[in-house]
């Protein structure tokens, strides 16, 4: 990175190394910032990490530093994770707005076109989901996004065999897809096949342990199965991820 600090696989390697360890990120902060501090690659390397550790409100304050017209403004990638953190953060209105706009910029562009189906399939817009559905099929129905995209649209229509189906494929194509596993636990969840769900969120975690989503999705299986011990366990850790979400609590509490 010293020699080329475009390389952005190096800078993802390096974010992996460094989480879960506060020794090596402080090692990586005094070797790098000296050099690299004004290099807008190494504040998109903090700003991933930011969102790692979900302080998804600090993550969105170094971005939005680039939105700016006179340097990276109008970015795709910048946008996209802009409309994606404000997505984690529950902000839907900004996060749809901003992905929308992309979707009828770059109708082609799928990149975190999933994210954007999260959306519509919480407001319940079956209209504009349908009509994403069937664009990304048609640019590229082999692409993880488009199967995620599609099990929302089925989800949302209660076919729950035909989503359950759809996120399969999508891990079929990326088994360390974390959307579709934790997605597809949802589903198992709402068909009351709990085993099924558990497998589907515990391979989530595996993926992805700092991914509060299938913490969650655990501790309420749990709790469906009147397990409180185990379901407090989970909505525990849970909590320890997103400190300053009050589902977390409540679920807590609830237990």
């Amino acid at each position: 990175l010293l020699a080329f600090p475009y390389t952005r696989s190096a800078w993802a390697d390096l974010a992996e190394c460094a989480l879960g360890n506060p020794q090596a990120e402080r090692d990586i902060e005094e070797q790098l910032q000296p050099v690299l501090g004004g290099h807008f690659m190494y504040h998109f390397f903090c700003a991933h990490l930011q969102a790692s550790h979900q302080d998804h409100a600090a993550a969105l304050q170094i971005f939005e530093m680039w939105t700016d017209r006179s340097m990276l403004g109008g970015s795709p990638y910048l946008l996209t994770e802009c409309a994606v953190l404000r997505y984690h953060m529950r902000q839907f209105g900004d996060a749809q707005r901003e992905l929308e706009g992309l979707h009828n910029d770059m109708p082609y562009r799928l990149e975190s076109m999933d994210v954007y189906s999260n959306i519509l399939y919480v407001q319940e817009d079956a209209v504009k989901l349908s009509q994403l559905a069937h664009t990304a099929v048609q640019v590229d129905k082999y692409r993880p996004e488009t199967s995620c995209i599609v099990g929302n649209y089925y989800s949302l229509k209660q076919q729950r065999a035909k989503a359950i189906q759809a996120f399969q494929r999508a891990l079929a194509l990326d088994r360390t897809y974390v959307s579709a596993w934790t997605l597809m636990g949802h589903e198992y969840v709402e068909w009351k096949q709990t085993a099924h769900a558990m497998e589907a969120y515990r391979q989530a975690v595996q993926v992805a342990p700092r991914d509060y989503r299938a913490w969650y999705g655990l501790g309420q299986t749990y709790e469906f199965l009147s397990m409180y011990l185990y379901a407090l366990y989970y909505f525990k850790k849970a909590s320890n991820l997103r400190p300053n979400d009050a589902r977390m609590w409540c679920a807590i509490g609830q237990v």
